[in-house]
């Protein structure tokens, strides 16, 4: 019974680190900041450092999942800011095997932030080498996200 009640108290934990939002809910709390949804985006999930949003798509399930961490230093140097306003600054980050990368810069502090994403579009039977689905997200789009950074609440 003890250990039952162990399984259960950890089960329990491990489903409490994750947020599940209502569908109209677009608000994304991060552990450093908050983000908020396009309108046609849907929040899925989010923890203290990663989300997953839905992004529209009338064929496929498509997802876009976002990775924040802490970045110690400023490695990508003197380049100018893909965008910018008040309290943020978005830099563009030359990342391979994800789907797009950026820096961001948000009271003081730098973020690697790490898209990546997942869909239920078929891979080619043939396939030779490597293949992303189609997810139908502009670059814009993901920097405009970024650009909506707030402070957190918690």
């Amino acid at each position: 019974m003890k250990r039952l009640l162990t399984l259960l108290l950890i089960s329990a934990l491990a489903f409490g680190c994750q947020r599940n939002v209502e569908s109209d809910d677009k608000l994304v709390e991060l552990a450093h900041f908050n983000l908020t949804a396009p309108e046609n985006w849907d929040v899925i999930f989010y923890t203290g450092s990663e989300a997953q949003l839905r992004v529209p798509d009338p064929n496929n399930l498509d997802y876009l999942i976002l990775d924040v961490r802490d970045a110690e230093d400023k490695i990508y140097g003197e380049a100018e800011p893909v965008g910018s306003n008040a309290s943020t600054r978005v830099y563009d980050d030359a990342c391979g095997g994800a789907f797009d990368c950026f820096y961001l810069e948000f009271e003081g502090k730098t973020y690697s932030i790490v898209f990546s994403v997942s869909s239920s579009e078929q891979a080619p039977e043939n396939l030779d080498g490597i293949w992303f689905p189609e997810v139908v997200v502009e670059t814009q789009e993901m920097i405009d996200l970024l650009l909506t950074a707030a402070p957190s609440q918690g």
